[in-house]
């Protein structure tokens, strides 16, 4: 992960370096904000909105790295984002779906989160590389 904290650009991709914190979800959300203002619509940035934040909470929460660095990648029809992290190797696609068919009270807790990046975004891709957690997604737009 660079160094620097906010609008690094690498690959296209504009990055927000911050510290694994659950406290600094505002400012993923408000960098989401900045990038995407005007360029989909509302239904799109808050599908975006609910995938960034079950990324970050869960790499808060379960990595045990100090920082997350989130990219953002605008292109003709899709949005591209793509989180790292310096924590446990750990790959969020593998796990097994929860029973949507069951009450919430009957479905055993954890993996909804996931279920739904899923159905929202498209073309996820998990890999371990140089020591970091890199999971990319992608958002058709048109």
């Amino acid at each position: 992960m660079s160094d620097n904290s906010e609008g690094v650009s690498s690959d296209d991709f504009i990055r927000l370096k911050v510290p694994a914190s659950a406290g600094e979800m505002e400012k993923i959300q408000s960098f989401i904000d900045s990038v995407l203002k005007g360029l989909c619509s509302v239904k799109v940035q808050r599908q975006i909105h609910v995938a960034a934040d079950e990324i970050f909470t869960n790499i808060c929460s379960y990595s045990g790295s100090k920082y997350a660095e989130m990219g953002i990648r605008v292109e003709a029809e899709r949005i591209c984002l793509e989180f790292r992290d310096c924590g446990v190797p750990f790959n969020p696609l593998t796990g097994t779906e929860p029973d949507v068919t069951l009450s919430a009270e009957e479905r055993e807790i954890g993996g909804l989160g996931i279920f739904i990046v899923k159905k929202t975004m498209q073309n996820l891709h998990y890999e371990y590389r140089n020591g970091q957690n890199i999971l990319t997604m992608t958002k058709i737009i048109s």
